[in-house]
């Protein structure tokens, strides 16, 4: 993947477009091309993937009169090109980005539909004076842009936006209660006022100093057709994730793999060696803690597929020291450490001359890999069934977001659980996890809550910009959970903050075959039952992993990726300690000074963290840091009057 930076402004110039550009040029590190022509600039900062000598950015048609900036990969590119070709167009390179301009004269605004792949586009159309952006469907690559007075500034992060002086360096507080509630931005918001995100599966227009929004793909279920037995479910399967494995292996460099160890990495590094690249290099993070190691794991299968494995140690002490890093690519504060591992990995491929990676990424949210999943059929059974003697035996099986209270509670006091759940059936199978923001806001400033307690007024639906209510009564509960877990979670933490911040860090792209377009819509018409059979999850992909992978490590207990966090190491480190000082936490006035000191004093004293409390250190210290990084103001005052949009 690349850079893209660009602007329609008449107070920019060609060194405000060098200079976005500059800022990203970890993305891009290989070339630089740009265009600078009438108040119209873009700029690439090109990662070499395909066709290295000759695929320099911008792109254009015959005419040069389309200009096109690209970050991603399109995985159907032959097939497109040859299709233009048979309608006359001259292509000039064998690059996928090359085939965009002509894709945009033959199909117009109706091209993004044709796309297979995880892109970032700008089309800048010379003759009708518009500014294009489009994003893949599931929101793979990120795009961001700002807005004002006719004055529109776009790139791949947000960091060269602000580098453009056209965007302040403003906190938005409804991003801010997302992240403390979803664990990131919603919609399209990010942590800085104003700043937006182009939408998974979204094209803008800019023309005449106006913005036009269109979707042009809505992931959306379908009914399951009862006919298709799980056999013939199985193979189609298969035969899908095999395609989509052999069309990220595209590219004139060596690719390889991430692998965790667990079923999904194991089994696309599998598929890999077995049918594509027998001698594929994987790559593994270990951790000095062994509670969170699957190093055994990693080795296994490694050694039955007899190819090389690179592994790099995390370190307890390796938060503290990468943190600022972390958040700097990341931009938005993290509940979790979970990124900071990915980072070090990353870093491990990178030194390698690694530039492409797949990964397994999405499996769990298309084939029903989490718990809260499963949660779901316990408490239909439970619901059903009060008095159950299996109440806590079942609630044993999962370890999601229920309340502790659960475990010691008699069966006549189920109500207490299922009281506090009586949301909007949509967003039933989150709301435990999303009430925490109630733990989280004892510890913000007056202020702050005080901005917080108004956005409570609106619903789930307003707040999270969910567009399926209607087609959503169709769906089965599990289907709506995993609509849910795919829309706040996939696409906006797991694979940006977790996954493309992470891994272009270091140069490194990484490639999701579960995420293909058309393995993604098979599984939309999935039957529930071969997702998850009785609390068997995923099941239909473990009964494929059978020809690829030993049973002991297909069926083993499902080891959902953490990283540790030691707090007591973090507090150890000066900075850390300042960043979380009376002084500090008071000149930004976003948490409670007397009661986040109060947090710091018990939790130095315990030697065993709850999760939450974990979630809350993480989340105080890294919005400070974020905040310190960017210079962030949090201009309260007009955030308490409403003045922004944001709010």
């Amino acid at each position: 993947m690349c850079a893209i930076a660009g602007f329609v402004s008449t107070r920019c110039n060609r060194a405000t477009l060098n200079k976005m550009g500059d800022i990203l040029s970890y993305r891009g590190p290989d070339e630089t091309g740009l265009f600078y022509e009438h108040n119209v600039g873009l700029i690439n900062k090109r990662l070499s993937i395909i066709d290295l000598k000759n695929g320099k950015q911008p792109a254009f048609n015959e005419n040069q009169d389309i200009a096109v900036v690209f970050n991603g990969e399109i995985f159907n590119h032959l097939e497109l090109r040859k299709s233009l070709e048979v309608r006359g167009h001259v292509i000039s390179n064998n690059s996928d980005t090359a085939i965009l301009p002509h894709l945009y004269e033959e199909y117009g605004l109706a091209m993004f539909e044709n796309l297979n792949g995880q892109f970032a586009i700008a089309i800048y159309d010379k003759k009708l004076n518009k500014l294009i952006l489009a994003r893949d469907r599931l929101g793979v690559v990120p795009l961001f842009y700002f807005f004002q007075n006719r004055e529109f500034v776009f790139a791949s992060e947000v960091k060269a936006i602000l580098a453009s002086g056209r965007a302040p360096s403003v906190l938005c507080y409804e991003a801010f209660r997302d992240v403390f509630t979803y664990w990131s931005p919603q919609h399209d918001r990010t942590m800085f006022e104003g700043v937006k995100s182009v939408l998974p599966g979204q094209y803008l227009v800019v023309e005449d100093g106006k913005i036009t929004k269109n979707k042009y793909y809505k992931l959306m279920f379908k009914k399951p057709d009862e006919r298709i037995d799980f056999n013939t479910a199985r193979q189609g399967l298969e035969d899908l994730l095999l395609k989509a494995v052999e069309k990220r292996l595209m590219g004139d460099v060596k690719i390889s793999t991430y692998l965790s160890g667990g079923l999904d990495s194991s089994l696309i590094t599998s598929i890999v060696a077995k049918h594509f690249n027998s001698s594929v290099e994987a790559f593994s993070v270990n951790f000095e803690d062994t509670r969170f190691d699957e190093g055994d794991y990693q080795k296994q299968v490694c050694d039955m597929l007899g190819i090389k494995r690179h592994a790099i140690l995390f370190k307890n002490t390796d938060f503290a020291e990468l943190i600022n890093q972390i958040i700097w690519h990341s931009e938005v504060p993290l509940l979790r450490g979970g990124p900071v591992p990915l980072f070090k990995l990353s870093q491990l491929a990178g030194a390698n001359n690694i530039k492409v990676v797949l990964s397994g990424e999405g499996s769990d949210e298309l084939l029903g890999g989490y718990d809260i999943f499963k949660e779901i059929k316990i408490r239909n059974y439970l619901k059903k069934y009060p008095d159950s003697e299996n109440r806590v035996k079942l609630l044993k099986r999962i370890n999601g977001f229920s309340d502790s209270r659960l475990e010691s509670a008699k069966a006549g006091s189920l109500g207490y659980f299922y009281l506090h759940n009586n949301e909007d059936e949509l967003f039933q199978s989150h709301f435990l996890r999303w009430r925490q923001i109630g733990f989280f806001e004892r510890f913000v400033s007056d202020n702050a809550l005080m901005i917080f307690r108004r956005q409570k007024s609106r619903n789930y639906a307003d707040r999270l910009g969910f567009e399926c209510i209607e087609q959503s009564k169709e769906w089965s509960p599990i289907q709506k959970s995993q609509y849910i877990e795919a829309d706040t979670f996939l696409s906006r933490y797991l694979l940006s903050t977790q996954g493309d911040r992470m891994s272009m860090a270091h140069s490194v792209e990484a490639r999701f075959p579960f995420l293909d377009d058309e393995l993604v819509g098979y599984c939309m018409a999935l039957n529930d039952r071969y997702k998850i059979k009785a609390l068997n999850e995923k099941y239909i992909l473990k009964k494929i992993a059978e020809k690829y992978l030993p049973k002991d490590l297909i069926n083993r207990k499902k080891f959902p990726y953490r990283s540790p966090v030691d707090v007591k190491k973090v507090l150890s480190d000066s900075y850390m300690k300042y960043m979380l000082s009376d002084e500090k936490i008071s000149q930004l006035n976003l948490f409670n000074v007397a009661k986040v000191k109060g947090f710091i004093n018990g939790i130095m004293k315990k030697d065993v963290l709850s999760e939450r409390e974990i979630m809350l250190f993480m989340g105080i210290l890294t919005t400070q840091i974020l905040c310190s990084l960017f210079n962030i103001e949090t201009q309260m005052e007009t955030a308490i009057s409403g003045g922004y949009s944001c709010v």
